[in-house]
């Protein structure tokens, strides 16, 4: 529990000391990004936002999934509530540092994920929900699992402004290309055969 003092100076604007630099750097040359931050992450955030409020194309948030084991070194053991709040006060920052083309992605797994889910939708706007990427985290079933084995993760993904959102997609390979001809001469140019049990044509 915190005090409002304390909570005031958690809030207040930090100095950054004891950098450490992992190439070599003229002090002249020194630039305000490619930044690794160690510490209390909510300090962290609340330092970064005035240079960097509104600059961030995209934000990969990996929170405790507050399962009660501890067994990453930090507190994954709360209460519901205050779980929901730690999680509340960190997203709210994310989203100040989000350009309005930006998204954020928040790995989390079953124990908390929909009520986080309920969260975002009234910090982002449920408008601004684009996709809850599921992620298979191992192949193989659980042996001694009592009722489901639990294969995957959830990764919520959100837009800051669903309709200026960007992604910046891969370039295909050379293997990749070799599978596209044009046979019929198509004029679009050269494609491929895909699923043809498509339940609909979507139109380009």
């Amino acid at each position: 529990v915190l005090a409002k003092t304390e909570i005031d100076n958690l809030l207040k604007p930090k100095v950054l000391t004891n950098f450490k630099f992992f190439e070599e750097l003229k002090k002249e040359n020194i630039k305000i990004d490619n930044q690794v931050v160690f510490g209390n992450n909510l300090i962290a955030l609340h330092s970064l936002k005035d240079v960097y409020a509104g600059k961030i194309q995209s934000i990969y948030c990996d929170p405790p999934y507050n399962t009660g084991k501890d067994s990453f070194g930090y507190n994954d053991k709360f209460t519901h509530s205050t779980w929901l709040t730690f999680f509340k006060n960190r997203i709210e920052v994310c989203k100040d540092l989000l350009k309005d083309s930006g998204s954020i992605w928040i790995n989390l797994d079953d124990n908390e994920v929909h009520y986080a889910k309920v969260l975002l939708d009234e910090i982002f706007g449920r408008d601004n929900f684009l996709s809850n990427v599921i992620w298979e985290k191992k192949y193989s079933p659980s042996n001694d699992a009592k009722q489901f084995s639990n294969t995957h993760d959830h990764i919520l993904v959100y837009a800051k402004n669903k309709n200026k959102v960007l992604f910046k997609g891969l370039a295909r390979t050379n293997e990749a290309n070799k599978l596209y001809k044009n046979p019929d001469n198509d004029p679009r140019g050269k494609w491929m055969s895909d699923n043809l049990t498509a339940s609909r044509l979507t139109p380009k």
